[in-house]
């Protein structure tokens, strides 16, 4: 009976684990580097997540700014997030890459809510 109980339990955590890193993902009215751990890049021929090629910062509330820690590495984090979902257009300064979101308008919202309730529905 216990086997069965740590069994569910170990379970039960992962889903929550897995809940919680979704909705990191999700933006409020402040940006976060999490928006970005869904990103890939293909770096050297290995699909390989941005945080771990780039440093990432937050200037100011609605802005992102990368870092490389490889120079080369620019074009392929550009296309990575050119083609994602998050509705941003990078700019190139120098070898730094900049985010700036716009602000949430209603539409955007209603999306972001859809997005997390998506993640619950998934979680259950």
């Amino acid at each position: 009976m216990e086997e069965i109980v740590e069994k569910c339990q170990k379970e039960m955590e992962k889903v929550i684990e897995n809940l919680r890193n979704g909705l990191k993902t999700i933006r409020s009215g402040v940006v976060s580097p999490s928006v970005l751990d869904k990103i890939y890049i293909d770096y050297y021929g290995e699909k390989t997540q941005l945080k771990v090629v780039a440093g990432i910062a937050t200037p100011l509330p609605t802005q992102l700014v990368i870092k490389p820690y490889d120079p080369s590495a620019v074009k392929a984090i550009v296309g990575a997030i050119s083609s994602s979902d998050l509705s941003v257009n990078p700019t190139i300064n120098g070898t730094n890459i900049i985010l700036n979101f716009p602000p949430l308008t209603g539409e955007r919202r209603k999306e972001f809510v859809k997005q997390a309730k998506g993640y619950t529905d998934n979680a259950k």
